[in-house]
């Protein structure tokens, strides 16, 4: 169901990457599968690849048996800190972990834009409306969080004062919210080993139809306009060449309180040498 509310389309620099504690061993065509769990942080359709991943079959092609799950970002980065999971999709969550001694990098940009809509009540009117009223994001320190304090902090607004914010975890709590009115706008995203997710990537891009399918299970949404709405956002938005971007990782350091961020080299939050591996085999065309 589609809410009629002020949208404000936003594509802001911001980090929606994958992030992956390298496990490193060769496969050959005859060895066992090699078991790992990845992690989507949202039900949205940002990282639908991951699903294609899984329902086509391309995890096991390049030698990986996935348990694939969604745990909220901010568990999952703790998940991936604590060696319970092997990658997950993630935003600047990742530099705050690794600022404070986390082994945790960037191995792809999938998508270096913010890919996200500003919703609100019918009489708010702009984005200073919301002013003494109160903002739903997911969890803080996600890439709906970032972007609203970005968003409001560019339009002359004070996150948590003049602006309170609600935490309420997944995309789908945020729509109910805001349809029943507990909450006056909110921040929602489009309805709501690496080889194998790169050709997912490149797969989800080229055949729609077989896709929009997977998205509907993936993200529980049946309404085929909502679903090719979307899927239209995010081609947009998808990486040609899915490299984590020192703009949007610099953006997330500039705005981090944490002192050893004012030292911090972007790419010292980065290990792209697999995405490297694969750009120069020709898998993006």
């Amino acid at each position: 169901m589609r809410l009629e509310y002020l949208c404000t389309r936003i594509f802001f620099i911001a980090c929606v990457f994958s992030v992956f504690v390298p496990f490193r061993s060769s496969f050959a065509a005859e060895t066992p599968l090699l078991q790992a769990t990845a992690v989507y942080g949202v039900i949205s359709t940002d990282p639908v690849y991951l699903a294609i991943a899984q329902e086509k079959g391309f995890f096991k092609k390049n030698g990986l048996d996935i348990n694939l799950t969604h745990i909220p970002t901010n568990q999952a980065v703790r998940a991936l800190v604590g060696g319970k999971i092997h990658f997950t999709t993630v935003g600047p969550q990742v530099v705050e972990a690794s600022l404070s001694g986390a082994d945790a990098v960037y191995i792809m940009g999938v998508i270096n834009s913010f890919v996200l809509s500003l919703y609100a009540k019918p009489e708010i009117a702009n984005v200073r409306a919301l002013s003494g009223k109160t903002l739903g994001v997911t969890n803080k320190g996600t890439p709906t969080d970032f972007a609203a304090r970005l968003i409001l902090k560019q339009n002359g607004l004070v996150a948590d004062s003049e602006v309170k914010f609600a935490y309420l975890k997944e995309i789908p709590a945020l729509v109910a919210a805001l349809k029943e009115g507990i909450i006056d706008g909110a921040m929602i995203s489009a309805p709501s080993t690496l080889t194998a997710r790169a050709e997912a990537l490149d797969y989800t891009r080229k055949n729609r139809t077989e896709v929009l399918p997977v998205m509907s299970k993936f993200t529980k949404i049946t309404d085929p306009a909502q679903l090719n709405e979307a899927l239209d956002t995010y081609e947009k938005a998808w990486e040609r060449l899915p490299m984590p971007s020192q703009a949007a990782i610099e953006a997330v350091l500039t705005s981090s309180e944490n002192p050893k961020a004012k030292s911090a080299r972007w790419d010292q939050f980065v290990d792209d040498r697999f995405v490297k591996e694969l750009i120069a085999a020709g898998m993006f065309k």
